[in-house]
């Protein structure tokens, strides 16, 4: 008898999208990640929430999505006959299938490499953010990009000069990135997103696999039967019951 391994997998994965759901908390806490210190507690606890919230959604419609991943057994296509006139119409249908599949295939991996991208995006706008916020505290701010093709006489103003070198490391992430307010936080729209979708994205790419796993479950398909894309025998499709 072949085993099936989906109700150990499923759990272990449920159990791991659990684990993503609450990881932001820790991470932002301790700095694991950088941010700004009263960013940090915004982070812990909205990050955590909203993961709850898919987590508990994708539970929620996952016969939906059960459903969709296993249309293509659920409701097998007819043999091709080259003598039927609607030939091209199964030819097309078998063709979105196969392209639906290998959709759903890839949307993990995908999620996957978003999570990465967010990962890289956040540090290199952190800096950008931190920098700018050293720079209005210490009153060197640099002008705005629309007017830096006019001179200071033509707008009736003299900016103030930049300062000969950059802000060192130890000033940036001294006592400027520690009094920044919240509220005062360069790009925190940008950053909130960002780390959001550190988690938010892994979590999705393991709830679809998770769900998959339930599917296989509830519909009593072996890896054998998911492999070889089978689900109904000719004489059950011809009856409408499971095999």
């Amino acid at each position: 008898m072949l085993m099936n391994y989906s109700p150990r997998l499923r759990i272990l994965l449920t159990a791991a999208a659990i684990g993503l759901a609450l990881l932001p908390a820790p991470i932002a806490v301790l700095g694991v990640i950088p941010a700004f210190p009263s960013h940090k507690p915004f982070l812990a606890v909205y990050t955590p929430f909203l993961a709850l919230l898919v987590l508990a959604y994708v539970l929620y419609v996952r016969d939906s999505l059960a459903r969709v991943m296993f249309a293509h057994l659920l409701h097998p296509l007819a043999a091709v006959d080259e003598g039927e006139s609607d030939n091209i119409r199964l030819k097309m249908r078998r063709g979105l299938i196969h392209a639906r599949r290998l959709s759903l295939a890839l949307v993990p991996a995908l999620l996957l490499l978003i999570s990465v991208f967010c990962v890289f995006r956040y540090m290199s706008l952190l800096t950008e953010s931190i920098t700018a916020a050293a720079q209005v505290r210490t009153g060197h701010t640099r002008l705005p990009s629309d007017t830096a093709s006019t001179t200071p006489a033509e707008r009736g103003i003299v900016p103030k000069a930049l300062p000969p070198e950059a802000p060192t490391d130890s000033v940036i992430r001294g006592p400027h990135l520690e009094s920044t307010s919240w509220q005062d936080i360069p790009n925190f729209n940008e950053l909130t997103l960002l780390f959001v979708g550190i988690f938010l994205s892994p979590l999705l790419a393991v709830l679809l696999m998770s769900v998959r796993e339930y599917a296989k479950e509830a519909l009593q398909l072996t890896e054998t039967d998911v492999v070889l894309g089978r689900l109904l025998t000719d004489e059950d499709a011809a009856a409408g019951e499971p095999h």
